[in-house]
């Protein structure tokens, strides 16, 4: 699964090493590759978490996963044109773990990795058997 990130808010920092961890192909560049998800963090000066994006799985999941983590609301506003794997998340960078965090939930469960076991049991012991083939 390809998933490009992009962004100057630290949660896709955050997020982009998260997911390189995992084993995940992570594109930076201006482009988004063909087929794969598109997911933009930036620096906002609302008062609450906006997501932006076509009603799909991944702004289900990251709507839930980010509400799940986040103390302040989490708002969805609809996006034309877009594909359903694209996704714009805008707050204030005092938020940027719950953000990153939560944005991984939803990637773990969307895809083929958070399918086979879901929680933070499923995301260590991915990021165990990933990092164990490397060392």
């Amino acid at each position: 699964m390809k998933i490009h990130v992009s962004g100057d808010h630290p949660a896709a920092d955050t997020l982009r090493e998260y997911l390189k961890a995992l084993g995940y192909a992570v594109a930076t560049g201006a482009s988004v590759p063909s087929g794969a998800f598109a997911i933009r963090v930036e620096v906002g000066s609302a008062a609450n978490i906006a997501v932006q994006g076509p009603r799909g799985p991944l702004v289900d999941e990251a709507l839930r996963a980010i509400a799940e983590l986040a103390s302040i609301r989490v708002e969805w506003f609809p996006s034309n044109g877009d594909s359903i794997r694209t996704i714009q998340v805008s707050a204030p960078e005092i938020h940027a773990d719950a953000i990153g965090r939560g944005l991984l939930r939803a990637v773990l469960r969307i895809s083929q990795n958070g399918a086979a076991q879901s929680g933070w049991y499923g995301f260590f012991s991915t990021l165990w058997k990933r990092l164990s083939k490397t060392a």
